[in-house]
């Protein structure tokens, strides 16, 4: 059991000091709340685990609407797809002229042509302004003072914010002032105490168990973690028994994935982009193998990334300078990058005027940023070799025997589940201190639910100890009233994360890790010291089955003659290139619109519906010119982001 001690880390000695005032009232306890997803909904696509987090602020011990600080989605796996086609069995021996064979099959269909060209640049769009309002003590809304948040868009471009281009006010009030303590007892203060001996900080050893090592815990190998204190520099063992995180056992091989297409069309007007029209991005999986956007088995796969919309039309102006158009090219990824190959993505705009991506970033080319990169999937391994095929007829080459059946599809692995409860100050736990147990395991009988069974690792994380109150001086000679203390502080609440786990990781297959802490900033998760807790790792794939005995050859048959061949497709039309939006008249100038943005950030696997990992794409405007960045280095403020979609590793 894991201990989270407040204060000093661990029990302070007696202290002898003048007590002035009424201690705080206890901080209020940390709650979460878990709820099954299904399949089919947005956040998890395969069914999996809500995550909800926050503070217990009216104290009934229930997490409500108005509670919730954090929510996050375990989701689980996706269904393995069928193996590929088994191998050609072998040619039989040569058999005697025969009669002719029928006509072979029409040929298939030439790939599709080229995407066109991204059309130019639309015109500025508007600023978006958030004005901070200080509210003083006696307000109407706020009766002890806050601040008024007024935000909307810049309609008349003069940078201020007027009363009719407000479209959103909040408010954040501060909180009511503490009760005042009461009147200390006449007399001169006593002496301070002298400051009580420093606790011992608490400390985990952490010990790897090797599989196959007799380990009766973690056959499969995994984590001891033993808790213990801080002494001489050593972390010493207490008396709990040690608890373990373990590797789930192996799973069966799962099936390959497809290839991950990124594909894009022009936004006509009337769309969500209005009058200006703008460019869709999309993702497809290659379910066809042939790279293409307009295959109709890949298009029924097609997932919306975001649409990027042109700018609106600027106030009236002077004719300002032409704008830059926006360009997007391709390049082949390195190896370093992807093993399988892939395609990098680069992003910036046509300066040179030119509207070609030969030569960008040297001398001479445009100036672009590196988007992502999208992976080709792994080859799949090769499916059990095919039945002999049946006899033709009599000729002068044995015909080749039909394709074998497919090999069957490796089994899923298991789904990782952690189960959050919160107990209270009535609990023998963590010295009635409240907290949260945190269980962990494999679902081994795929029912969604973390079952007793199941449970591999249970650990309690402690909501941090009331600070003591000092001893009462010994009683002076009378004199006047002593102020009135100021109230205590309330304790930190403990806080419990977790963080996707990538394929290179401690995790060979991806996982979840948890992290445990206080609250000091109450921002929850976002910038607090975390512990690092425990690793929860996905199952491995299971080993490939062996191949199936090749069949007897048939008996000889004639060839038939060969059939034509099909007329190949035409190459698909270029996309049409966007219009050029219109110039203002004569007038002040207007201000320039801000730099659309799309950021990417990688998750590990088994996250969001993506059994091998991806990339969670973001889409908004570089409102403070610090781009994709999510921390600003001198206090400032940074780009707000809109989730748009989630793009899924292949195999």
């Amino acid at each position: 059991m894991l201990m989270a001690c407040g204060g000093n880390g661990g029990l302070l000695a007696p202290q002898t000091v003048t007590v002035t005032g009424e201690a705080g009232a206890p901080g209020v306890s940390a709650l979460v709340s878990t709820v099954q997803v299904s399949a089919g909904d947005p956040n998890c696509q395969f069914g999996g685990t809500e995550i909800q987090t926050g503070v217990d602020l009216n104290g009934d011990g229930i997490l409500e609407n108005n509670e919730i600080t954090s929510t996050s989605y375990l989701c689980n796996g996706a269904p393995g797809s069928d193996g590929l086609s088994g191998a050609t069995g072998a040619v039989g021996p040569q058999g005697s002229p025969g009669a002719n064979g029928v006509d072979g099959q029409q040929g298939s269909v030439g790939p599709q042509g080229p995407t066109g060209p991204v059309g130019p640049q639309g015109t500025p769009g508007q600023n978006y302004i958030i004005v901070q309002i200080a509210l003083p003590v006696g307000n109407a809304t706020c009766a002890n003072g806050g601040t008024e948040i007024e935000s909307g868009l810049d309609a008349n471009g003069d940078n201020t914010l007027e009363i009719n281009e407000v479209e959103q006010t909040s408010f954040v009030c501060n909180g009511t002032n503490g009760v005042n303590g009461t009147n200390g007892t006449n007399g001169t203060n006593g002496q301070n105490g002298a400051n009580g001996t420093s606790g011992l900080t608490a400390c985990v050893n952490q010990t790897t168990v090797l599989p196959n090592s007799d380990n009766e815990n973690c056959p499969n190998g995994g984590t001891q973690l033993q808790t213990g204190y801080q002494i001489n520099g050593a972390c010493v063992a207490d008396q709990t028994a040690p608890t373990y995180v373990c590797t789930g056992s192996q799973g069966a091989a799962g099936s390959n994935g497809y290839n991950a297409l990124v594909c894009n069309g022009d936004l006509s007007e009337g769309n969500s982009c209005g009058s200006n029209g703008g460019v869709g991005l999309y993702a497809e999986s290659d379910v066809s193998s042939n790279s293409s956007c307009s295959d109709e088995n890949n298009a029924a796969t097609s997932t919306w990334i975001a649409d990027i919309c042109n700018g609106v039309q600027g106030i009236q102006g002077v004719q300002g300078d032409a704008g830059l158009n926006a360009l997007v090219c391709k390049a082949p990824a390195t190896r370093r990058e992807c093993s399988t190959g892939g395609t990098e993505i680069w992003t910036g705009t046509d300066s040179l005027g030119t509207g070609s991506c030969d030569g960008f970033n040297t001398d001479g080319g445009n100036t672009l940023t590196l988007l992502t990169t999208v992976c080709n999937g792994r080859t799949g391994r090769t499916g059990h070799t095919g039945a002999q095929g049946d006899a033709g007829a009599t000729g002068a080459t044995g015909a080749t025997g039909a394709t074998g059946a497919t090999g069957e599809a490796g089994a899923n692995g298991l789904t990782s589940l952690i189960v959050q409860t919160s107990f209270g100050t009535d609990s023998n736990l963590c010295n009635h201190l409240g907290g949260i147990t945190v269980q962990s395991g494999l679902d081994t009988n795929s029912n969604g639910i973390l079952d007793l069974s199941e449970v591999t690792s249970t650990q309690e994380v402690c909501n941090g100890a009331q600070g003591d109150a000092g001893a009462t001086g010994s009683p002076g000679t009378n004199g006047t009233d002593g102020v009135n203390g100021e109230a205590g502080a309330n304790g930190t609440n403990a806080i419990v994360c977790n963080g996707a786990l990538s394929q290179d990781t401690s995790c060979t297959n991806g996982g979840v890790g948890l992290y445990t802490g206080q609250d000091v900033t109450g921002n929850g998760c976002t910038d607090n010291t975390l512990t690092w807790l425990a690793d929860v790792c996905n199952g491995v794939d299971g080993e490939a089955g062996t191949n199936g005995t090749d069949g007897t050859n048939g008996t000889n048959g004639t060839n038939g003659t060969n059939g034509t061949n099909g007329e190949a497709g035409t190459n698909g039309t270029n996309g049409t290139n966007g219009t050029n939006g219109t110039n203002g008249t004569n007038g002040t100038n207007g201000t320039n619109g801000k730099n659309a943005l799309v950021c990417t950030t990688s998750f590990g696997a088994g996250q969001h519906g993506c059994v091998f990992g991806g990339i969670d794409i973001k889409t908004g405007q570089d409102v403070t010119g610090t781009g994709c960045a999510t921390t600003s280095v001198d206090g400032g403020s940074v780009n707000t982001l809109t989730h748009t979609a989630y793009l899924c590793n292949g195999l």
